[in-house]
């Protein structure tokens, strides 16, 4: 199991990784980790007898068949290839980006607007128009998500 660990997760860019452990130890293994390092944890792995150390861990990745029963303990469940959970971390963090910024852009407009709208600047129009604009971006750009 140790060369098998060390060949599959080696260079995954993983902090640590344990093998050689049996399912009562796998959930203790994890539990420790988390609360000494106070770091996130995931459990890669079977899902047969790992229903503990999937539940302690922050992500259960499970490696399975079509047909394996530990499929409703997953958190995670991989039937293709690891890839493909890689692609799709990027592009969460992409969306994640862009809808922050968006959320500061709209917000910025927002209270400009007020501002604008408390000294008597800005009429009530073009205050609508403004906010029509950033909802119209902010429909955009998610549009451009969706298509990822």
């Amino acid at each position: 199991k140790e060369d098998l660990a060390k060949m599959q997760f080696g260079a995954s860019g993983a902090d640590e990784y344990l093998s050689e452990l049996t399912s009562f130890t796998r959930a203790e293994a994890i539990s420790k980790i988390k609360e000494e390092e106070g770091v996130t944890c995931a459990y890669i792995g079977e899902a047969q007898g790992a229903e503990q150390a999937m539940d302690e861990a922050d992500v259960g990745i499970a490696l399975i068949n079509k047909e394996d029963n530990g499929l409703e303990y997953t958190k995670v469940a991989l039937l293709g290839k690891l890839k493909i959970l890689a692609d799709a971390i990027e592009v969460a963090r992409t969306a994640n980006g862009k809808v922050e910024i968006h959320f500061y852009c709209a917000a910025a407009a927002k209270i400009i607007t007020i501002i604008l709208g408390v000294f008597a600047t800005l009429n009530v129009p073009a205050a609508i128009l403004i906010d029509s604009v950033v909802t119209i971006l902010a429909l955009v750009s998610a549009k451009e998500l969706l298509k990822k």
